[in-house]
């Protein structure tokens, strides 16, 4: 049988894979017990020769195979993989699905930064911001995609009402606009509360300590909000564009 291609959890250790069967098929795998009780990015990229995985951004892994991928000529899975009957016994947010090989700088830059669902080679963007938290959310059920292609997920088996089997809080991450008209402003949020916002690159927009973006002048700028969780100091990014006004 075909195989196609994952990104899941092993016997407690993350690993991407991909193959033409399962007798014909690669992937990197790490070598460590993935952390529980916290948030992990997850990543991995095939190019044709090499298998890399990323954990929190960063390579762990990678493994050389040129069997290439076939189409497994079923559906995308998010949370389980249902031949084998395994589950995910925990919480996902912000999918992303690409036809084209993000760099090591691309997957540590965007990591932790919201998409506007445009982005070149995107192909699927769940951002699960949906539904309330512990709430009846039985008219929530699907899982809606961000890009043009409308590749839509039905959610299935899910009571999609209190405080388990439902949606839930996001991971960190920036909330809010990626662009503004000149003359605009608007105001971000952060997933975790109590941090501190500041510019780190462009002078399209100025940003207040309330998260309160206002334009300068057309372009692309990048905020930066940093917080504390748990004793540690962690950063978040997300890049804004500014359009010009139109030419008379």
């Amino acid at each position: 049988s075909r195989l196609g291609y994952g990104l899941d959890i092993e016997y407690g250790k993350p690993r991407a894979f991909g193959g033409n069967s399962w007798s014909s098929w690669g992937g990197a795998e790490s070598t460590t017990d993935i952390a529980t009780g916290q948030w992990v990015h997850l990543a991995g990229t095939y190019d044709g020769s090499t298998y890399r995985l990323y954990v929190d951004g960063v390579e762990v892994r990678s493994s050389s195979n040129s069997a290439g991928i076939t189409d497994s000529g079923t559906d995308l899975v998010i949370g389980s993989w249902p031949n084998e009957n395994k589950f995910l016994g925990g919480q996902i947010d912000d999918v992303r699905v690409w036809n084209v090989v993000r760099t090591a700088s691309e997957i540590s830059t965007y990591k932790d930064v919201e998409l506007s669902g445009n982005e070149s080679g995107l192909v699927a963007y769940y951002n699960f911001n949906q539904g309330v938290v512990g709430s009846n959310n039985s008219s929530e059920n699907s899982l809606i995609d961000s890009t043009s292609n409308g590749l839509d997920g039905a959610l299935t088996n899910f009571s999609l009402t209190g405080n388990n089997s439902n949606w839930s809080s996001s991971g960190p991450a920036i909330l809010g606009v990626s662009s503004l008209c000149f003359g605009d402003s608007s105001t971000l949020t952060h997933t975790n509360s109590g941090g501190t916002w500041s510019v780190i690159s462009g002078t399209s927009i100025s940003i207040d300590t309330n998260g309160v973006l206002t334009t300068n002048s057309s372009g692309v700028s990048t905020v930066k909000y940093e917080y504390t969780f748990n004793g540690c100091t962690y950063q978040s990014t997300k890049i804004i564009t500014v359009d010009p006004l139109p030419s008379i």
